[in-house]
């Protein structure tokens, strides 16, 4: 059973960002079947430095979109991300000094966090594309 599936809900009607989410929803199901399983430290460490450069990646081709088009909420948005990636950066530090329970900690906090974003902010960036006819 998945800890963060995909859901229809989940998606902006942006295809190349749809498949970057679920690349990442993905990336934190990883991550939470490795601590499940009791997954080594290198392990974990690898599955948290593919999210957190997959995330910085997926972050660009947002902000990319939302300057290409002039999208009025594009310095929150850019904020936000600058403030998740600050949080997974604290959370990598935790891991390497092997602080117990982080690998759910940033589990969770990462599918909070995405399931609020995707939902609120990335949904108000696709419909405002939307509403000026922009189908990507």
């Amino acid at each position: 059973m998945q800890f963060f599936p995909w859901k229809d809900q989940y998606s902006l009607n942006i295809s190349e960002i749809d498949e970057q989410h679920r690349m990442l929803v993905g990336m934190i199901d990883r991550l939470h079947t490795a601590m499940a399983e009791g997954k080594g430290k290198s392990v974990l460490d690898e599955i948290i430095n593919e999210l957190y450069n997959y995330t910085k990646f997926h972050f660009i081709t947002e902000e990319r979109l939302m300057d290409e088009y002039d999208y009025p909420g594009f310095a929150e948005h850019k904020r936000e991300h600058k403030e998740l990636i600050g949080k997974v950066l604290a959370m990598m530090e935790r891991h390497k000094k092997s602080t117990l329970g982080l690998s759910s900690d940033l589990s969770i906090m990462l599918q909070e966090w995405l399931n609020s974003h995707i939902l609120e902010t990335d949904k108000k960036y696709s419909e405002f594309l939307a509403d000026r006819g922009i189908r990507l």
